[in-house]
């Protein structure tokens, strides 16, 4: 009986995944926007140690809002673990988004970063429907599909509440006489 049922259904399989095939063919990753101006740059040093040197990106080299396409390249410069980038990050989205919003992001960040070394590049792009996009040396290596969390996450460091307000200036490229 079981032979059978799937020999009725086998070409019904077939159909089905002729006309699927397509559709997945369609999905593919991100593409990293290569050819944005750059808005600005900066780098964060703690005490003596330099941690990374930033760079942000724009489709028109200005600074908008937290919610438009923008590219953001962290080049680091000595090597911190993934649970290490994962805290970290936890710690520096406090006051941009409520405990149980960053427990769920922080879970999906564990599931797509590595560690970092020295010369590593983790890059953040977000999208023109807010959707975060990680890229490790140039590879994407997984999406939040939340603008709410696209918009907290850039905060960390373009916001002048941020920890760093001052390279949040630097990067969102207000000139030094203007701080």
């Amino acid at each position: 009986m079981r032979c059978r049922m799937f020999s009725a259904l086998k070409p019904l399989i077939l159909i089905l995944s002729f006309f699927c095939t397509p559709v997945w063919a369609q999905l593919s990753p991100p593409q990293l926007q290569n050819n944005w101006p750059k808005v600005g740059e900066a780098r964060l040093t703690v005490l003596w140690f330099d941690i990374y040197q930033a760079v942000l990106f724009t489709p028109s080299g200005q600074f908008e809002s937290y919610r438009a396409p923008l590219k953001l390249q962290l080049t680091y410069q000595r090597s911190i673990s993934r649970e290490d980038l994962i805290s970290e990050t936890g710690r520096l989205l406090v006051p941009f988004a409520a405990p149980e919003q960053r427990t769920i992001w922080l879970q999906a960040l564990r599931e797509i970063w590595p560690g970092v070394n020295d010369k590593d590049q983790l890059v953040f792009q977000v999208d023109d429907r807010g959707s975060a996009h990680f890229f490790y040396n140039r590879v994407w290596i997984g999406s939040v599909e939340d603008p709410a969390f696209s918009a907290a996450f850039i905060q960390i460091w373009l916001s002048e509440q941020s920890e760093y307000p001052a390279l949040a200036r630097q990067l969102r490229g207000v000139p030094r006489e203007s701080e």
